[in-house]
C-alpha cells in the first residue's frame, strides 16, 4: 500500500476527465397504481417512467434497475433496448419479468406500495453505479412522484395527474 501524496495548492496527480454522464432521468414513479394504466397484460402494476433529455439515442445495455443500494445489479434492461433523445420509456416494476415485450419491458421484482427506493444504474469505468435515484414515502393511491419539468435536476414533486409516457404536468 503506497498513499497518495496530498497536493495543496497544486495540479492533483490524480486528475483525469470524466466522459460526460448521459442525460437519463427516473422522471416520474407510481407504486400504487389502482385506476391508471394497464400493461400489456392489461394489468394495473406499478411503473417508472424514464425520459433522455440528452441529443442522443441511449443504449441501456449493462443499465439496471435496483429496489435496494446494496444490490445494484438487480434487474438489467433486456438487450438491444434503446430510448431515443426526448423520449420517455415505461419500465413496469411488477415481479412479471415473462411478461416482458420489446417495447414494454417488466422487472423482476415489484416495489412496494408504501414506502420504497428505485436506482437507475449504468456501467462507468466498468462498474454499476448509480445515475439516479429516488426515495419514496406514503404516496397516495394513482398519485406518482417527479420531476417538473421532466429531467431537471429539482426537487421531486407530487404529481395529482399522472402522465405516464409523456411530460409531467404539476397541476
Amino acid at each position: 500500500y503506497r498513499p497518495i501524496a496530498a497536493s495543496p495548492g497544486a495540479a492533483n496527480p490524480t486528475a483525469e476527465v470524466l466522459p460526460p454522464f448521459p442525460k437519463l432521468w427516473i422522471n416520474e414513479i407510481q407504486p400504487n397504481n389502482l385506476t391508471g394504466i394497464t400493461d400489456n397484460a392489461g394489468d394495473r402494476d406499478p411503473w417508472v417512467e424514464l425520459y433522455n433529455s440528452g441529443t442522443n439515442a441511449i443504449d441501456l445495455t449493462g443499465w439496471y434497475l435496483a429496489d435496494n443500494y446494496t444490490n445494484l445489479t438487480r434487474w438489467a434492461f433486456p438487450a438491444n433496448t434503446a430510448i431515443d433523445p426526448g423520449a420517455f420509456l415505461i419500465v413496469w416494476l411488477d415481479g412479471q419479468p415473462n411478461q416482458t415485450t420489446a417495447t414494454s419491458p417488466h422487472t423482476s421484482f415489484r416495489i412496494p406500495t408504501g414506502t420504497g427506493s428505485l436506482a437507475l444504474v449504468f456501467p462507468f469505468n466498468s462498474q454499476p453505479t448509480v445515475l439516479d435515484y429516488v426515495n419514496y414515502a406514503a404516496l397516495p393511491a394513482d398519485r406518482s412522484y417527479g420531476l417538473y419539468p421532466d429531467g431537471q435536476t429539482s426537487a421531486r414533486q407530487i404529481f395529482y395527474f399522472t402522465t405516464p409516457g409523456g411530460t409531467n404536468n404539476n397541476a
